[in-house]
């Protein structure tokens, strides 16, 4: 029978493999004792790109040790067609670890295979009798034919969650006492049709069901052909990746880095000894909206082995252009919710420009003169010829239109930069290179660095951009929406903000003058203006919950680029959370031309949560959602419990903390709460609810403090925190308190980001999800919640 002979092949599979593990043990140990890592100063050496090899030969003889301990968690059979073979079997083990350093059969039956190779992705997401074509090089395109394909979960010693695939069945074990127990059962030989029929048991489901260590490693294996595929997009693709929450977006991005640092080598042909890598570790970058994503994405990086990526927030990346443009000053403060929408929008940045161009215009009007004489002092009677160079791009500035591409037509530091460099060789050629050629040059630039940053001075351009149409449009847009009064106290605070002594900015400020910064000193070669702005270094970008992001965060991409880098950008539009801010379309960020792919699955959930967080979604936004929740796992459904006496609040919150810990032991607690809430009464909410728990020795944390982020690392706690703050983490047990009965009335009396807050807050749940609200809900999915 098929099915028989599907098992007796799946036992034949397993042995056959754990001998190639056996054989990889050997062969990654002996390997790894071989590779020599020293690590040599290149200026000691003279060679450029020995650090490099000697980085890559320490992630390789890590990686064959993870080899040794976790041979691979995928094998795949094929028939291979090249020039070299017409229908050569070939066996692909497909590894945990990125480099698997060559490891492979002298007869060439079988290869090791990293997961970051590209090949992978169509080796194990192709259906059994597919062909897939792959071309290993511009000159060799290799066919493969998928004959059979087994997972597992662990290999040795003994194997786990086995599931094998031939061109008639598939059959998934437990373990393999499980297999074994079949095979018991059949006769030996080929099995007939007398054989018997044999009871296979139902699949024991994925890999995070069993295996309570389930990671990164984990998600690679179970992955489906779409997230694969995302993960193996060509190197020079830039990629926005959307889906709902829990579908793995976050982790499949940050996937893509190693990829592209593993996959650089075949589809660049580079030579590992010759050639340095186009994609390194410290070229690469992940930049969050919020801090309390930073730790979350380390540990994510971490478990990757990318340490040397470093994961930073855009503000950070901001100051720094900032600070070097000159183009911001003062003390950072939080904007009210009128002036975030004003900066926050994409009228901004054009009311922005055109008080940019206007200042710059007015002011070397009124103090060409001065200026010009400070030139002279600096590098003598020959230096006026500066002035013509600042007229002309101050020409080229007036007649240039508002356009969020770069447009390096109009860079200030390619001006002044090229003027200085021209004069530099000048004075060496007058000189006969005379070390007295650069006298004057150094002070002469300070002049120009001066000059530059008036240029783009933010007092400066405020006050021009408050006179311009551009502005005074779109006051008009914003007064339409949010009321007239709104719109003056907004304008109010701006403009005190950006002229009043002291000066202080917020983050859309930062944004939008760190844009400003990029567009005005970035030469046309891509290289930031050495006097000015710092230069932009990055070949790889990954950005998260990205929907966060303003127009001036979006516009600024494209900039942070190295010419011929690449973008991984992910996000949720649903998942905006600050009306001040975010993307209400993905349109801005064509300028990418991004290749775009949708998960549709969220992974995250129980089957019960995913059903309820899909019914809330439709009522929330009046449309079907396009992902499906999990299948295979389940678990409790989620609660609704009403209680209007806020002096009974901490008793209710409590009893639902302690009945989620009785379903699950041990578990982490998010007490989510939203609004602003005063620090002393989210004190004697603490107080209260360790006072209530005290007898089941839970530690209650505000993450609100300072010291919150160090707290949410922590487990087997609760911890009490704002919607905003939980974007992108998750818990095994969420509890939203309605403190302000913001969520029990209609989604049509609902403005846009409190529904999101709402939806991120019920998604935050992996196994338990209670709803603490203070009045009798509207939305019926609640509503049916609260009948149960």
């Amino acid at each position: 029978m098929a099915l028989e002979r599907t098992v007796v092949e799946a036992g034949a599979r397993l042995e056959a493999d754990k001998a190639r593990a056996r054989e990889l043990l050997v062969e990654a140990r002996d390997r790894g004792r071989r590779i020599p890592v020293a690590v040599f100063h290149e200026d000691i050496t003279g060679d450029p790109n020995l650090r490099e090899r000697q980085q890559f030969t320490k992630v390789q003889k890590a990686a064959l040790e993870r080899v040794g301990r976790e041979a691979f968690f995928c094998s795949v059979e094929a028939a291979v067609t090249d020039r070299h073979s017409e229908g050569q079997p070939i066996a692909f083990l497909i590894s945990k670890a990125r480099e698997t350093g060559g490891v492979g059969a002298d007869d060439e039956s079988w290869e090791l295979l990293s997961w970051t190779s590209p090949i992978t992705s169509g080796l194990m997401g192709s259906d059994i009798g597919k062909t897939v074509e792959f071309r290993r090089s511009p000159r060799q395109t290799t066919i493969f034919e998928v004959k059979t394909r087994c997972g597992y979960g662990a290999i040795l010693p003994t194997a786990q969650t086995i599931r094998f695939e031939n061109d008639q069945e598939s059959v998934e074990f437990a373990d393999e006492q499980t297999l074994e127990s079949l095979l018991s059962g059949i006769p030996a030989g080929e099995p007939t049709e007398a054989g018997g029929r044999v009871d296979v048991p139902a699949p024991a489901g994925r890999a995070f069901e069993v295996d309570r260590n389930f990671g990164l490693h984990e998600i690679i294996a179970e992955a489906d052909a779409q997230q694969r595929f995302a993960m193996h997009l060509p190197l020079n693709a830039n990629v926005l990746i959307e889906g709902p929450p829990g579908s793995g977006k976050t982790s499949l991005a940050l996937m893509r880095v190693p990829c592209l640092l593993d996959g650089q080598w075949e589809q660049f042909e580079l030579d590992r000894e010759r050639d340095a890598p186009f994609y390194s570790e410290s070229d690469c970058r992940i930049l969050v909206v919020t801090e309390q994503m930073v730790q979350y994405l380390k540990r994510l990086r971490d478990s990757l082995g990318l340490n040397r990526v470093r994961c930073t927030t855009f503000a950070d990346v901001y100051r720094k252009l900032c600070r070097d443009a000159g183009t911001l000053s003062g003390k950072q403060r939080a904007g009210n919710r009128a002036l975030r929408r004003l900066k926050g929008g994409p009228g901004a940045l054009e009311a922005a420009w055109a008080g940019f161009r206007l200042h710059a215009e007015t002011l070397w009007e009124r103090q060409r003169e001065v200026w010009v004489q400070r030139m002279v002092e600096a590098g003598g009677p020959e230096t006026e010829s500066l002035a013509l160079t600042v007229d002309r791009w101050i020409r080229r500035l007036a007649a240039h239109e508002f356009s969020l591409q770069p447009v390096r037509g109009v860079s200030l530091s390619n001006d002044l930069a090229g003027w200085l460099q021209r004069e530099k060789d000048r004075r060496e050629e007058r000189e006969s290179g005379d070390l007295g050629a650069d006298t004057g040059l150094g002070e002469l630039a300070g002049v120009v660095r001066r000059l530059a940053r008036a240029f783009a001075d933010r007092a400066g351009w405020t006050a021009q951009m408050l006179l311009t149409p551009e502005f005074e449009r779109l006051e008009r847009e914003w007064a339409a929406e949010l009321g007239t009064e709104a719109v003056e106290a907004a304008l109010d605070q701006w403009e005190e903000m950006a002229t009043g002594s002291p000066a202080s900015f917020d983050e859309a400020d930062l944004a939008i003058s760190g844009w400003l910064a990029l567009k005005v000193f970035t030469t046309s070669e891509g290289r930031g203006f050495r006097m000015g702005a710092a230069e932009p270094t990055f070949r790889h970008l990954v950005v998260d919950e990205a929907q966060d992001l303003t127009h001036a965060h979006a516009a600024t991409l494209p900039w942070l680029l190295d010419e011929g880098g690449t973008m991984t950008v992910v996000g949720d539009l649903r998942q905006v959370l600050h009306e001040g801010g975010g993307l209400r379309d993905w349109g801005v960020l064509d300028v990418l031309k991004p290749e775009r792919r949708e998960f549709d699955i969220n992974y995250r959930q129980s089957r019960q949560l995913g059903s309820f967080v899909r019914g809330l979604y439709q009522e929330l936004y009046g449309e079907t959602p396009r992902w499906r929740a999990n299948a295979l796992r389940g678990g409790p459904a989620p609660r609704v419990v009403v209680e209007p006496r806020a002096a009974r609040l901490a008793e209710v919150i409590a009893a639902e903390i302690r009945e989620a810990r009785r379903a699950i032991p041990d578990a982490t607690v998010a007490l989510v709460f939203d609004g602003p809430v005063k620090k002393d009464r989210l004190r004697r909410l603490q107080r209260r609810l360790e006072a209530e728990l005290e007898g089941d020795m839970v530690d209650v944390h505000l993450t609100g403090t300072r010291d919150g982020q160090r707290h949410l690392e922590k487990t087997d706690c609760v911890h009490i925190l704002p919607v905003t703050q939980t974007k992108g983490l998750e818990f095994p047990v969420v509890i939203l308190a309605d403190l302000y009965d913001r969520f029990s009335g209609p989604a049509a009396r609902m403005p846009p980001d409190r529904r999101n807050r709402l939806y991120v807050a019920a998604s935050r749940a992996e196994q338990w999800l209670s709803m603490v609200l203070r009045a009798e809900p509207h939305l019926g999915c609640l509503a049916s919640l609260k009948a149960e």
